[in-house]
């Protein structure tokens, strides 16, 4: 039996602070979903910190991590819909960040 994909879309703009934790604490959760495998997608929307550094480096550590580069910071809202464009599973969900 193949277990079912769930992706998690996740729009990060300037979050290279939160890139140090977040990752590790979702991952956390989503080993306890014993029927799914899972994928985290990164929509890094034009970001002028070094999140997409530390995005790279969490795609060579783990392959279930994927991302888009958006070429400029367009807003959560276009880039939750990129996410769900490329997003492979069933279920997708999103993280929507907080207003700041």
């Amino acid at each position: 039996m193949t277990q079912k994909l769930v992706s998690i879309i996740v729009p990060a703009y300037n979050e290279e602070a939160v890139l140090d934790i977040f990752p590790a604490r979702i991952s956390e959760v989503l080993a306890t979903l014993t029927d799914y495998a899972w994928e985290i997608l990164f929509i890094n929307d034009g970001s002028t910190d070094a999140t997409q550094l530390k995005i790279e480096a969490l795609q060579r550590h783990d392959p279930r991590v994927g991302s888009i580069l958006l070429s400029r910071n367009f807003g959560k809202e276009i880039a939750m819909p990129a996410g769900l464009d490329h997003a492979q599973g069933h279920p997708v969900l999103i993280n929507d960040p907080a207003p700041q």
